[in-house]
């Protein structure tokens, strides 16, 4: 989606009634499927139908490419490999920074308190 020139802060204004909007704190308490509980209100616990969870809060696959540098490889039983001139482009390498049990994350409630947006893990 293009965002037409205009700054994250003025998207958000657009999306979410300033009024209305606030940050909380919460605690993840199942990571399949995702629910979070908000640490102010013991009876809101928050699941996927109304979590908007960004890609950096998941695991995901991004493209990368790696040339040149050296170094050396090594296992438990003392095996060990060089390596130099290492080169390659479009691999495809998988991040795993989905949210546990027990995270604390930092929620932004809007549309009245029926969304939320995990912005980040606190700390």
């Amino acid at each position: 989606m293009s965002s037409g020139g205009k700054s994250i802060r003025e998207m958000l204004k657009a999306a979410v009634d300033v009024r209305t909007a606030s940050v909380l704190h919460g605690v993840v308490v199942s990571a399949s499927p995702v629910k979070i509980q908000v640490t102010s209100d013991a009876k809101l616990l928050l699941t996927e139908s109304n979590l908007f969870i960004p890609e950096h809060l998941t695991d995901h696959q991004v493209k990368i490419s790696v040339s040149g540098g050296s170094g050396s490889t090594s296992s438990n039983d003392g095996h060990s490999h060089s390596v130099s001139g290492v080169s390659f482009s479009n691999a495809t390498m998988t991040i795993k920074n989905a949210l546990q049990a027990n995270d604390e994350v930092y929620l932004l409630s809007f549309n009245r308190g029926q969304l939320y947006y995990v912005l980040d893990r606190v700390g």
